[in-house]
């Protein structure tokens, strides 16, 4: 996570993501919106665009998000504490509907995404990570 600048008490985010298509099949998703918290609230999101991926492949994804200042500072105490510790813990999570690319066949599929990021506040930069997602298939 890299910051850009701050308007009033909002803070512009880009997040580098890095995303792996392992199957045999190419896929096209719609556009969707990745909500990110803090503490249990919703601090902001960043828009995901409509787009594609090869099989087989990975690809890293650059999005602009921002966070809501003022829905942090609602959580003051807890992002000193943070600080001082050097370490925050923010959770993210995304829906990705879309489908498969084949021939005579195109079946559709969600994905949901949840992420728990351990950040590092004074240099922005993640500590940890884990990923969890859930792969749906709706076969017509």
């Amino acid at each position: 996570m890299k910051m850009v600048k701050l308007q009033g008490l909002d803070a512009d985010l880009i997040l580098t993501i890095h995303v792996t298509n392992p199957n045999i099949l190419p896929v096209r998703h719609s556009a969707t919106s990745l909500s990110i918290y803090y503490d249990g609230s919703l601090m902001g999101s960043a828009h995901v665009p409509a787009g594609s991926q090869p099989s087989n492949s990975c690809q890293l994804l650059r999005l602009q998000a921002r966070l809501n200042g003022q829905e942090l500072a609602q959580h003051a105490k807890r992002f000193i504490s943070d600080l001082n510790k050097r370490k925050m813990v923010i959770d993210a999570e995304v829906d990705i509907c879309g489908w498969a690319n084949a021939v005579l066949w195109r079946p559709k599929f969600k994905v949901h995404v949840e992420s728990r990021i351990v950040v590092d506040p004074v240099l922005l930069d993640v500590v940890d990570q884990e990923n969890e997602s859930r792969l749906q298939f709706f076969v017509k």
